[in-house]
């Protein structure tokens, strides 16, 4: 019940403010869940405030100086989170239309942009960082029985900053053979073959692209190193 998913952790499926963050994938915790006078589950609700540390612009209740209730405090310490470390965004139902079959019958659709994200895929995780006082403090990962898509594995592991915020289910020994082409029969061989031939022209354009245009590489290695020290203080 939607009552009960006060404290989730949930993602955003749908793009909002985005030059502040508020995008699809965007993760957070659910605080509180307000419905309309009268109302309660199973209807919609009229909006349900989350706690985001991705999110980059004024926080709800900074903004409308409303304080965290104790009850509110306790949800994001259950989370690993404290008050003023994540920004309070307020997630409204949205409206989707599009016509449906040969007849394009109109059809609406009105739901609440959030999904519950105790867990992840992947490849919806590839922006993540886990680990050394991250958004994640530790995370468990299943890379599953089969390499899906080529770099899957690699993707998953390499989320982690440390070793100790790692924990895995134990894979069997062919999973990481299937990682991987055993023989130029195999179909992800020629796959394989097509990416390090595109890694090799990728990394000898930027060669070439760094020797030519020596000056102007230099000016931007140092804007986006000043650019990264002037998002930290922030």
């Amino acid at each position: 019940k939607s009552e009960n998913r006060v404290g989730a952790r949930v993602s955003l499926n749908s793009n909002g403010w985005v030059s502040r963050s508020i995008v699809n994938g965007l993760k957070g915790v659910m605080l509180e869940i307000v419905y309309n006078h009268g109302e309660g589950p199973p209807a919609l609700p009229l909006v349900v405030f989350v706690a985001c540390t991705r999110y980059r612009g004024e926080s709800y209740d900074d903004t409308h100086q409303v304080a965290l209730s104790l009850r509110e405090e306790e949800i994001l310490g259950f989370a690993g989170l404290r008050a003023g470390q994540a920004g309070v965004i307020a997630v409204q139902p949205i409206s989707r239309t599009w016509e449906a079959g040969d007849k394009k019958v109109p059809c609406e659709r009105v739901q609440l942009p959030l999904e519950v994200a105790f867990a992840v895929s992947i490849h919806k995780g590839q922006g993540m960082t886990i680990g050394d006082d991250e958004d994640i403090d530790e995370a468990v990962l299943d890379i599953g029985k089969t390499e899906l898509d080529l770099g899957m594995s690699y993707v998953g592991f390499s989320r982690f900053r440390a070793l100790s915020a790692m924990k895995v289910i134990r894979p069997s020994w062919s999973r990481f053979e299937n990682i991987g082409a055993k023989r130029p029969s195999d179909a992800k061989f020629a796959t394989l073959q097509a990416r390090n031939a595109e890694a090799g022209r990728v990394s000898q354009l930027v060669a070439a692209t760094k020797a030519h245009h020596a000056e102007v590489w230099e000016q931007c290695v140092q804007w986006a190193a000043a650019h990264a020290v002037a998002d930290s203080d922030v």
